[in-house]
């Protein structure tokens, strides 16, 4: 995956049931303003197996992220 693909992964991009990543969403550096935008078209859109060792990375984060939110409450806000 190119780094601009990476940055703009999202929670929706990842298919746990069917193991895989979606490339939907990019993220560039454009004058010092960072700007997500959707891939340039759909041939851009690209789907990649999720291997074991990211998937428990991935799983892991969540359950962070579901603690976090818990300790928190209000206070937390998830970025997207």
């Amino acid at each position: 995956m190119r780094r601009s693909e990476v940055l703009g992964l999202k929670w929706d991009s990842v298919d746990f049931e069917a193991g895989t990543i979606t490339v939907k969403h990019t993220v560039a550096k454009v004058t010092q303003i960072v700007e997500k935008d959707k891939t340039k078209n759909k041939t851009r859109r690209r789907t990649f197996p999720l291997t074991t060792d990211v998937r428990e990375m991935l799983l892991d984060l969540m359950r962070q992220i579901d603690e976090h939110s818990r300790l928190f409450c209000y206070k937390y806000t998830e970025k997207n």
